[in-house]
Order: C-alpha cells, then sequence, then structure tokens
C-alpha cells in the first residue's frame, strides 16, 4: 500500500469511526394529548449518537441490505423478523455512550399535570415551593397509588379523563365536570384522612379557568418533555454543540419556536432544577432537522429502540400481552432497558425525599419491577 492510499484509508476510517456531530430521535406510542388510550399505554423517546461504523454493524446484525428500511413494527409480525430485532439489540454498539432512551407512563403523566398545573400554580401564589426536595413527585406518586384504592378505580380513570378533556377544551363545562369527579372522589374515599388531599385538589377551582385558558396546546404531549429530557442529557454527554435530526412529529414541530429558544447559545446559560433534578440551559442542540426516516439509518436505530421498549413495558403493565417475544425483550432488561432510560416518567409507591433521591444529587434507579 502507498503514501497516498494509506492517507486515503485512514481519512476513511476517522470518517467512519467518529460520531458525527448529529442525534437522530425516534418517538414510539405517541397519541398526543390523549393520555387515557389504553391500548398505548407507555410513550418513548430513544435517541442515538453512533459512527458510520456503529449503525453498519447493529445493520449487519439484522442481515440488512444496503437499502432496506428498518421498522420495528413491520419486523416484529413474525418470528425471524423477531430474531432480526433480537440480534440487533445484542449488539455492543447499544450502550449508554451512544444510546439514551426516556419512557413516560401516561396515565401517571395525567396526575403529575394536575399537580403540576393546579396545585403548584395555587402553592406558589400562596409563596409555597413544592417543587423543593421532590414534593410534587411525592404528591403525584400518593395520587397515583392511592386514589384507586380510597375511592375506586372506575372514579380515578374518570378523574384523568375529566382532566384530559379540559386541557383540551377548555370550557366551562369540562372543567366542572373535572372537579365534579374530584367532589365525587371526596364523598366516596374510604379514608377520612386522605379527604383533606380531596380538598386541596378542590381550592384549585379558584384558579382553573385561568390555568385551563392559558395552558399550551401541547401542555399534556409526552414528546415535548421526553425532547427536552433527551436533549439536555446529551449536552451534558457531549458538551459541545450538536444537530438533531428527527422523524416528523407534530408536537415538536408545533414547539419549534420555544424550543428554539431553550437552544439559544447567545443568552446566559443557568442552572434549572433541584438536586438531581437540575438541567443546564440553554441546551447544546444546534436546532432541529425533521428527516424521513427511510433515509436516516440513525433514526432507524432510534425506532428499534423506542419501539422495543414500548413494547416490553406494555407487557410490564399488562401481563396478558406477554408472548414469547416479550419474554426475549426481557433478557435486555439491565444491560438496556434499565441501563439506557434518562429521567422516566414512571409512577413509583416513592414519597420521601430519600426515596425520591430529591435529598442530594444521583442516579435514581427506576425500573424496579
Amino acid at each position: 500500500m502507498g503514501i497516498s492510499e494509506l492517507l486515503l484509508y485512514i481519512k476513511r476510517k476517522i470518517r467512519n469511526d467518529a460520531p458525527v456531530n448529529q442525534v437522530a430521535f425516534d418517538e414510539a406510542g405517541n397519541t398526543g394529548q390523549n393520555l387515557i388510550d389504553l391500548s398505548q399505554p407507555v410513550f418513548a423517546l430513544a435517541s442515538v449518537h453512533m459512527t458510520e461504523y456503529q449503525i453498519a454493524s447493529i445493520r449487519k446484525s439484522a442481515k440488512l441490505l444496503p437499502n432496506e428500511e428498518f421498522h420495528f413494527v413491520r419486523f416484529a409480525r413474525n418470528r425471524q423478523g423477531q430474531e432480526r430485532i433480537l440480534n440487533m439489540l445484542r449488539n455492543n454498539n447499544i450502550s449508554r455512550k451512544t444510546c439514551a432512551i426516556t419512557v413516560f407512563h401516561k396515565q401517571y403523566m395525567a396526575i403529575v399535570k394536575i399537580v403540576d398545573m393546579l396545585v403548584e400554580e395555587l402553592a406558589y401564589q400562596n409563596g409555597f415551593d413544592i417543587y423543593r426536595k421532590g414534593m410534587n413527585q411525592a404528591m403525584s406518586n400518593l395520587f397515583h397509588t392511592v386514589l384507586p384504592v380510597f375511592c375506586g378505580s372506575e372514579l380515578f380513570e374518570e378523574l384523568i379523563d375529566s382532566f384530559v378533556r379540559a386541557v383540551r377544551k377548555r370550557d366551562a363545562v369540562v372543567i366542572n365536570r373535572f372537579y365534579n369527579v374530584i367532589k365525587k372522589m371526596h364523598r366516596s374515599c374510604t379514608d377520612e384522612d386522605f379527604k383533606s388531599e380531596l380538598l386541596m385538589l378542590l381550592e384549585t377551582s379558584v384558579i382553573a379557568k385561568s390555568v385551563f385558558k392559558n395552558a399550551r396546546v401541547t401542555s399534556i404531549d409526552p414528546a415535548i418533555p421526553a425532547f427536552v429530557n433527551l436533549t439536555s442529557h446529551w449536552s451534558e454527554l457531549l458538551n459541545q454543540p450538536f444537530d438533531i435530526l428527527h422523524d416528523r412529529s407534530k408536537p415538536i414541530e408545533h414547539e419549534q419556536e420555544l424550543l428554539s429558544y431553550f437552544m439559544d447559545a447567545d443568552e446566559q446559560e443557568i442552572l434549572v432544577g433541584y438536586d438531581r433534578r437540575k438541567a443546564k440551559f440553554p441546551l447544546k442542540a444546534t436546532g432541529i432537522q425533521f428527516v424521513d426516516s427511510k433515509l436516516c439509518p440513525a433514526v432507524q436505530i432510534a425506532d428499534l429502540l423506542s419501539s422495543a421498549i414500548v413494547f416490553y413495558l406494555k407487557g410490564v403493565l399488562d401481563s396478558s400481552l406477554r408472548s414469547p417475544f416479550w419474554y426475549e425483550l426481557e433478557k435486555f432488561k439491565k444491560r438496556l432497558w434499565s441501563g439506557l432510560i434518562v429521567n422516566p416518567l414512571w409512577p413509583s409507591a416513592d414519597v420521601t425525599p430519600e426515596q425520591l433521591g430529591t435529598e442530594k444529587s444521583g442516579v435514581l434507579i427506576w425500573l424496579n419491577m
């Protein structure tokens, strides 16, 4: 090999082995503001930062042809396709260094938004910060855990349904329906001590009209906070500007102006949040480029991860969905599903700062199933 050939080889090797300054995103299970779709209880957004070589290696694991598009839903329909999915997931290029996923339990998100939009706002107006030491998380976990027990699962589901409708329609009729459900819950609550918590929810009615009127169209769409979660993660991990390639997403496109503000490099850097929940702004992403997943192999890898985790978590929530393929995916629980998850919105029974990890910084181990 001559000098010129050697230099050409080195250039190609560097090009293929160095991660391009891009992170690819794709989502699964998105039903927009409809958080009550029982067939789609989980939302996931996955992100990938890989070299061309790493992407090619993963595609080779599934014996994909050069121009063949990978799509999880299509491959998961038969055993041969499922095995190709599993081979891709076994590839060691999928790691914490190259991939990150965030997941949202939609029903729990509705409870979180009730606390965030109503309880927190009323508390703030009265000079109290419920974000400190994770009181908002504790309250959300408490409501999600005990409301179905003390007030019945039917009223619990009616509460979530009426709240979602109030956010989406914003008129007096649907808002009144939401508070009427809370009144029903208060009357039927089997725990006398917990009734005071329901009275607190009723007290938020004094600010409800203003809150719902000013709520953004995407205020209860998981795609937006999921995007910020992962962009913040990569900003910290890469510590340099990067581009985002994103499969078409209506909520992201709708809020592109707001998200661009979060990425405005001319803004002064600030640290937002408490304890382990801190994030630096502006985010280091330089912008969002919407792409056709057919033409972007990195987005197809993100589709693999987001769709696989949604498939797996649906089986976690409903044992009747546990097919042989689901049990194969469960084998990745420790290496992938626990290892790649970043800032999930997932319910637990944790209510103290020590349990929540809000006393000090650290990694919260969430997938305790």
